[in-house]
């Protein structure tokens, strides 16, 4: 039940994050685009894979992904550092 909702919470969360990009909503994107990455990052919490030390390493990427997509933003808009 958890892992439908947080799956279902990162896809609207993504169609958020894409139709604030196409229709130029800043405000909806810098909530959205983070809350994607959240989620997945709750998700590979959740799921129960093996061997469980690449779980760690899938949620260190994700946390790396999230900084970087947080720098991308456009208000924010440091990804060079």
């Amino acid at each position: 039940m958890l892992l439908t909702a947080l799956a279902l919470g990162c896809a609207v969360a993504a169609i958020a994050d894409w139709w604030s990009v196409w229709t130029e909503k800043p405000a909806v994107e810098r909530v959205a685009k983070p809350a994607v990455m959240v989620g997945l990052i709750g998700l590979a919490l959740v799921v129960d894979a093996e061997p469980a030390a690449a779980r760690w390493l899938v949620i260190a990427g994700l946390a790396f992904g999230l900084v970087g997509d947080v720098m991308l933003l456009p208000k924010v808009d440091r990804f060079l550092y």
